[in-house]
């Protein structure tokens, strides 16, 4: 009887685990504002691993996106790169990685 206490103990620790793992991947991502107990949190708890490769494969939540944009687009302006010399410099890029014929 206690080797069962001692196993229901030990999958607790692995769901909170997991939990707080879930939780912590979907905040980075975007989808949640704070890990704590959260649905992201009780998905890795109920549903372990699979919520994490759940997680992990979701896209970067639209904000994030919108964020990520906006850094770029200040570190762009802070280097002095224009929009025409982007275009340029992406088609050089383009050109260079083709294969020789």
């Amino acid at each position: 009887m206690f080797g069962l206490y001692i196993l229901i103990l030990i999958l607790i620790c692995i769901g909170v685990g997991t939990g707080l793992a879930t939780a912590s991947l979907a905040k980075n991502k975007g989808y949640s504002e704070e890990v704590g107990l959260n649905g992201y949190f009780f998905a890795g708890f109920f549903f372990g691993i699979f919520a994490m490769i759940y997680v992990a494969g979701l896209p970067l939540s639209e904000k994030m996106r919108e964020e990520e944009r906006i850094k770029l687009i200040q570190e762009i302006k802070k280097i002095g790169i224009t929009k025409q010399e982007v275009v340029t410099e992406r088609k050089t890029v383009i050109a260079d990685d083709l294969p020789q014929w």
